[in-house]
């Protein structure tokens, strides 16, 4: 599940509304996939409406998680795989991502709950950087990105293969607590079938690598809060492997991290949010406030 090529309907109204407004810490905004997100003062727009409406209605919601690619930034000019795979690629990125997530914050007040939202970096219609971050009071605290990619989004994913794409810091605190974050697949370094494959090499690959590191940061940091950027879930079946993930990451570690994700959405599935929202999460009622941006 990574950066989703094609075309993408340009729009100036979106709004944002709860689907789900039961009370707790955490909400997930969920967002459609098919229209354009390269505008950084529309992101924050949207971030600002997000604000509001928790501040009115929801006021005890602590850390709003969106989808992975909530932002995306097209960069120009044609780079070959081998330039994406270096740890110079992912440190350039890195830095832009950085000034993006700034220009995007510019549109918030002050305040003290706490956004984990994504932001793409595509090239030549691949995905070749996608981050994660989390920003408190407003200001950029953390910046993770993808490790482990899905089919061949190894091939131009900024850093893969390197010591630095390998090893990015994943577990900060947060409004919430310690918490953990992933970047889409990355949360299928911990489903089981994955681990069984991967398992059956010869020689340790460059996704067992990544795996491991993720698996040594989640015993040495312990995290009471696992959360997961997912790029986009265009029909029902395709929440199963992440509801999957999300329960064997809770309950293969013993003091049971809570895990959730927030997703990018297809025109499939708006009428399925509400119980694909529920089904993204372990355990039940983790999260109980799930908004919407709609167009």
């Amino acid at each position: 599940m990574g950066t989703k090529a094609g075309h993408r309907v340009r729009i100036a109204n979106a709004k944002v509304r709860f689907l789900i407004n039961q009370g707790g810490p955490v909400a997930q905004l969920l967002h459609p996939d098919w229209i354009a997100r390269d505008d950084p003062n529309q992101i924050g727009g949207l971030l600002l409406q997000t604000e509001e409406l928790l501040s009115a209605q929801a006021p005890d919601v602590e850390l709003v998680l969106t989808g992975a690619g909530l932002l995306e930034v097209r960069l120009e000019g044609q780079r070959g795989y081998r330039y994406w795979k270096t740890e110079a690629a992912l440190e350039r990125l890195r830095s832009e991502c950085r000034d993006v997530a700034n220009h995007v914050l510019s549109r918030l007040p002050h305040t003290t709950r706490d956004y984990l939202f994504g932001i793409d970096f595509v090239s030549g219609g691949n995905g070749v950087g996608q981050f994660g971050v989390l920003a408190r009071e407003s200001n950029v605290h953390a910046i993770v990105w993808k490790s482990y990619p899905v089919g061949t989004e190894g091939n131009t994913l900024a850093g893969f293969g390197t010591a630095e794409g390998r090893l990015c810091p994943r577990v900060f605190d947060s409004s919430i607590g310690r918490a953990m974050f992933l970047v889409c697949h990355d949360a299928q370094a911990f489903n089981h079938r994955n681990k069984a494959l991967v398992g059956r090499a010869y020689s340790q690959t460059l996704r067992s690598a990544a795996m491991s590191e993720m698996a040594r940061q989640m015993e040495t940091e312990r995290p009471t809060w696992v959360l997961n950027l997912i790029h986009f879930i265009d029909k029902p079946a395709s929440m199963t492997t992440f509801h999957r993930s999300l329960k064997q990451i809770s309950t293969d570690h013993a003091w049971h991290p809570k895990a959730i994700g927030a997703f990018g959405y297809g025109g499939g599935v708006r009428a399925s949010l509400a119980s694909l929202a529920t089904e993204c999460q372990f355990p039940p009622r983790t999260s109980s406030c799930v908004l919407v941006i709609e167009v």
